[in-house]
């Protein structure tokens, strides 16, 4: 997908994210992360944490992803990418086709 292309609506209840990157926290390897759709309430709670606007997108990830904060600090900015591809496509609002 080019910059300037808006990704596709993506309307599943949640999507498995694979890591280019894994990353080992605690003796656990993480490969793979999965990102619900999100709610106002997410939005809302993420809005109040403090920090910069990285930081309030990463509180907004570890409440869609059910990780801590550690974790998706850890990621390398591929794989966060990818979370914030998600994240557009779930609230995207054109319409055409669906991911299914």
């Amino acid at each position: 997908m080019a910059d300037n292309e808006t990704p596709e609506r993506d309307m599943r209840a949640e999507v498995k994210i694979e890591l280019d990157f894994p990353v080992e926290i605690d003796g656990r390897t993480i490969t793979e992360i999965t990102m619900r759709r999100p709610k106002g309430k997410d939005n809302l709670l993420a809005s109040k944490a403090k920090g910069n606007d990285l930081e309030k997108g990463i509180a907004l990830f570890a409440q869609l992803t059910g990780e801590p904060p550690e974790v998706l600090l850890e990621l390398d900015e591929v794989d966060l990418e990818k979370l914030g591809t998600q994240h557009t496509a779930f609230t995207a609002r054109q319409t055409g086709a669906t991911a299914s």
